[in-house]
């Protein structure tokens, strides 16, 4: 039995059928996922059905292409010209999808094996207890009857720095601004949006969340997706990151978290 640890699907299920074969995946194997489970790739429902139907041990943190699914589906937001999760829209059974995707974690973290699972990554300044309390706030108020009010304010870049007082809409879209689609950092408690692509050539006055001086998970073992750019690697010590751009025609990954070895399909 081996738990692995699987990078951002995006609807292509033929990669990832092909990648559990090639890892001789069990249902006795536990399977994470790094969210964005849906859009870009051609198979948003079947995807999401067939995680669905995997194992009561399988665990799925929510990307940011999970959200805006779940947030178009209220209205809130429009359906876009690339996204490719309507088939989801459309089914019959999208009430029922939309439940389930939106009853999912922001963060997991398994005591026994050490490690800590989420989309893009944890604000530098929390330590893993902040981290999971707040993922928690979040959680609690999207898997509630009036999770459509939530969904009206989720979207935004403001604010970019985070402290304790932020309450209401403000607190709830950084947390999960940082939960989903953080990258780059100006320092521990401030979000920087203005560029996207490689560290290499990042400006000056950012780097990578998982850069920062003092960062305070630095001794955790964190796992996460969200960030393709990265091509699956940190060269940051117990900070593993496994979206290796399988909706852009690249390879799907999955991290074994007994061994430490990748598999790609």
């Amino acid at each position: 039995m081996s738990t692995y640890v699987i990078g951002d699907v995006h609807g292509c299920l033929a990669n990832l059928e092909c990648l559990l074969e090639q890892i001789e995946y069990s249902p006795k194997d536990t399977l994470w996922f790094t969210g964005d489970l849906v859009n870009r790739g051609p198979q948003s429902l079947q995807t999401l059905e067939f995680v669905m139907s995997l194992p009561a041990s399988t665990q799925v943190v929510l990307g940011n292409h999970d959200l805006s699914l779940i947030v178009t589906y209220t209205g809130a937001r429009k359906l876009a010209a690339n996204d490719t999760f309507n088939d989801i829209l459309d089914s019959p059974k999208a009430s029922n999808l939309i439940d389930w995707l939106r009853a999912r974690p922001l963060l997991v973290h398994d005591n026994n094996l050490g490690v800590t699972l989420t989309h893009a990554g944890i604000l530098p300044a929390w330590d893993l207890p902040t981290a999971q309390n707040l993922a928690r706030e979040v959680e609690t108020r999207l898997r509630s009857s009036n999770y459509a009010e939530l969904c009206q304010h989720l979207f935004g870049n403001e604010p970019s720095i985070w402290h304790n007082e932020l309450t209401g809409w403000e607190r709830y879209r950084f947390i999960i601004n940082t939960f989903t689609r953080m990258r780059y950092c100006k320092n521990a408690v401030e979000l920087f949006w203005g560029y996207t692509g490689n560290p290499l050539q990042c400006p000056h006055e950012c780097q990578p969340w998982f850069s920062v001086p003092q960062r305070q998970t630095q001794h955790e073992t964190i796992v996460f997706g969200h960030w393709a750019a990265l091509q699956g690697k940190t060269n940051t010590p117990n900070v593993h990151a496994i979206d290796t751009g399988c909706a852009w025609g690249n390879q799907l990954t999955a991290l074994c978290l007994d061994t430490g070895q990748r598999y790609s399909y």
